[in-house]
């Protein structure tokens, strides 16, 4: 496995299923069968499905591979080819694709191997033969130069090793061979400042790094070649700590926020962009909103206000229209709707509601009020969020339109009906 600042060099076979080895081969494992044995195991009980094939030999540790490895894929077609001398690899050890391209079979990779220690070079194909990684080993451990490339053959991401660790500038490139990302490791860790870059070449963003821990001034940029600041904040310990300021692409300040470890702490404001008028404010305590949340027309006048305790679980909330009347009413407890919800709801603004709830469900009165004067337009009853009980409908003018009972969510008995003019009809429910 390569670094894990880079993606995994394929060269580990995966297998999730049950090998079987044949029981003649078991046999003769225990009765001193000749040298160079070949053995064989199979992904079936059938024995129809072979894994792999090697050979065996009896050495001074016992027996031994020796010779050719191969290793199949449950197609049949080879995945794993290599050379083991005394039970160590040796030689070149290439990975094959489960797939022919032309007929033909498709290095996935290749590595030499040296007494089982990986030594020389490491190379990983696309199946089009395209070269997709390169590296170089000594005695197990990556040296010198590390290079990915895209499909398209443009170099990826560049990094070099010293002692198995990156060591240096470490490079990644869009699709196109624009620079993406800069940085610089030392002992296989992040230091100083790493560098993000927009595909048209301006800077994305900033990031400060001590021993590969996030810790310092962050900066993030809008796609621009003047480079108008998007959000600047201070890491410590890979967590926002202090002020976090956001702006506009026209450089106006539209949100500042502390944090302390991570979490948001004290005061949180936010502003419109164009008028730079504040539009939020609101006060957190170790992440929680705490006390009174308030946020504001354009105009200045409160459009919503809420309260909150109890980590936010607890919290009642008043919503305005610009001319100041309320349009939503209601209190939470653990998060759950509790006493009257007094709401206009969306889309049907021609009437007010007021909704009784206890532990988040309806229960008992909710009635519905024309709007604007709040003549009554409905009564109804409900037990543990469903209708239950009388049922009253009434016309804008105050006469009565419907009037019946429900039974745990349908109608129930004689159910009256009513036109404009008083003219009655009755249905049996």
């Amino acid at each position: 496995m390569l670094s894990s600042n880079f993606n995994n060099f394929p060269i580990n076979m995966k297998s999730s299923k049950k090998l079987f080895l044949s029981f003649a081969f078991c046999i003769s494992c225990f009765s001193g069968f000749a040298q160079g044995k070949i053995m064989k195991t199979f992904y079936d009980e059938q024995e129809k499905k072979l894994r792999e094939e090697y050979t065996l030999d009896l050495g001074d540790s016992g027996w031994e591979k020796n010779g050719v490895y191969k290793s199949f894929y449950p197609s049949g077609r080879l995945a794993l080819e290599g050379f083991y001398k005394e039970n160590k690899k040796n030689d070149w050890f290439r990975e094959y694709y489960d797939t022919l391209v032309a007929g033909k079979k498709r290095v996935k990779s290749q590595v030499f191997y040296e007494n089982n220690l990986k030594n020389g070079q490491m190379l990983a194909f696309g199946l089009k033969g395209d070269t997709l990684q390169k590296a170089t080993f000594k005695n197990d451990e990556l040296i010198g130069s590390l290079l990915v490339y895209h499909p398209n053959g443009k170099l990826h991401r560049s990094g070099n090793f010293a002692n198995g660790n990156l060591e240096g500038i470490v490079k990644e490139y869009y699709v196109s061979g624009q620079l993406y990302k800069e940085a610089f490791y030392k002992e296989g860790q992040p230091e100083g400042i790493i560098k993000t870059y927009y595909e048209t070449g301006n800077l994305m963003s900033e990031e400060t790094y001590a021993k590969g821990v996030l810790a310092g001034l962050t900066k993030e940029y809008y796609d621009a070649p003047s480079l108008p600041v998007k959000t600047i904040y201070t890491m410590k310990n890979n967590a926002k700590d202090g002020k976090e300021q956001i702006f506009a692409e026209n450089g106006v300040l539209i949100k500042e926020v502390y944090y302390v470890n991570g979490m948001l702490n004290g005061a949180a404001k936010q502003w419109d962009k164009n008028t730079k008028e504040l539009t939020y404010e609101a006060t957190y305590d170790k992440g929680y909103r705490i006390n009174t949340e308030t946020e504001y027309y354009l105009s200045k006048k409160v459009s919503k206000i809420t309260t909150y305790s109890n980590q936010e679980r607890n919290r009642n909330i008043i919503t305005y229209s610009e001319s100041g009347e309320i349009t939503y009413q209601a209190n939470f407890i653990n998060n759950q709707a509790d006493g009257i919800v007094k709401s206009i709801p969306k889309g049907r603004e021609i009437y007010w509601d007021e909704t009784y709830y206890k532990n988040g469900k309806k229960e008992g009165e909710k009635k519905t009020f024309y709007l604007p004067k709040k003549n009554i337009r409905s009564i109804e009853f409900y037990k543990k969020d469903v209708l239950d009980g009388k049922s009253e409908m009434y016309y804008e003018n105050g006469k009565i339109k419907a009037k019946g009972n429900y039974k745990e969510g349908n109608k129930i008995g004689n159910w009256y009906f009513y036109d404009e003019n008083g003219k009655e009809e009755i249905k049996k429910f």
